[in-house]
């Protein structure tokens, strides 16, 4: 339930094919204040209220909280403004396209002591939540090996790579379950549809005791889209392709002393939810002071952005 939080209250920033997403979850929970996009032309609503520009935003005493949904790119320029005036920001990941500018919009988060929140999307995930909680209960033992795959033929972006585009997912779950800093990065990417970004990466992570796997691509014969954990005593499968009743499997296994493997399977029920509805409440409750902490606050998604960025320069080699 949203509390304390008047109606009509969030500018959203960006109607594009995920902004359109925003737009309608922000409409169904009556928060919507207005948009503004450079395309505004195009929305069927006419009933929405449209801002001319940023400024136009900033003066609306309603507007409580805003959503930046437009293009990597352009995020910096757009976030700042508003952070310069204490007005609560969730942006799409990747907050930024490179590490210098988010540790710059950091920066100014702390010193005009306001709120910036990053997109990421699968912590608010049913699936996510109930992996955390298998972790926190021990059931698949000590962690040693994380893979996870985000393929798919899909739409090629011009401005940011493979890596920035589909990685940013995998890369803060691991390091949100990891939470400890790295020992090396091997990364590797491939451009292939054309010659300024690459269209597939490959990526290992190796932590003390624990090796990590993340493989991205929009060239891929099927979608797949599979987070792997690998534990002394089990494992646990997330396959977000997957129905709602098969999206988590837990894999009990033993090894006896001739190396043989015995093991047992079954799928985890959770609650069928839309990710995107819960995150958007979640920036209505840290907004309000509902809620206090948050995995997606700017601060905690700057380790994921400087592993992106350290892969990143591998790739470009």
């Amino acid at each position: 339930m949203i509390s304390k939080m008047k109606k009509n209250s969030i500018c959203l920033i960006g109607i594009g094919r995920w902004g359109q997403n925003h737009l309608r979850i922000l409409n169904n929970l009556k928060l919507l204040s207005g948009i503004y996009d450079l395309n505004y032309n195009n929305l069927k609503e006419k009933k929405i209220k449209i801002y001319k520009n940023i400024n136009e935003i900033i003066e609306d005493k309603n507007v409580k909280g805003v959503i930046i949904a437009t293009p990597p790119d352009t995020h910096y320029e757009i976030a700042s403004k508003f952070v310069r005036n204490k007005i609560p920001v969730l942006i799409e990941k990747p907050v930024c396209l490179n590490l210098s500018d988010t540790l710059k919009l950091n920066k100014l988060t702390k010193k005009y002591k306001t709120i910036t929140l990053v997109g990421h999307l699968l912590f608010f995930h049913p699936a996510f939540k109930m992996i955390k909680k298998i972790l926190k209960n021990n059931l698949i033992g000590e962690i040693n090996y994380i893979e996870s795959n985000r393929l798919n033929l899909g739409k090629i972006r011009k401005n940011e790579d493979i890596l920035w585009s589909f990685a940013p997912h995998d890369i803060s779950m691991i390091t949100n379950i990891v939470n400890t800093h790295y020992d090396s990065i091997r990364s590797m990417g491939m451009k292939i549809s054309n010659s300024r970004v690459s269209d597939v990466s490959t990526t290992l992570i190796k932590y003390k005791s624990i090796l990590a796997k993340i493989s991205v691509s929009w060239l891929h014969y099927e979608k797949v889209h599979e987070f792997f954990i690998l534990g002394k005593k089990g494992m646990v499968i997330f396959n977000d392709t997957n129905s709602w009743a098969k999206k988590i499997k837990l894999i009990k296994y033993k090894i006896d002393k001739n190396k043989v493997i015995s093991s047992s399977e079954k799928f985890i029920k959770i609650k069928k939810d839309e990710p995107l509805k819960e995150e958007i409440i979640h920036f209505v409750d840290i907004i309000t002071g509902k809620k206090k902490d948050s995995p997606v606050f700017l601060e905690k998604i700057i380790s994921t952005m400087k592993i992106l960025d350290v892969c990143s320069r591998q790739i470009s080699k």
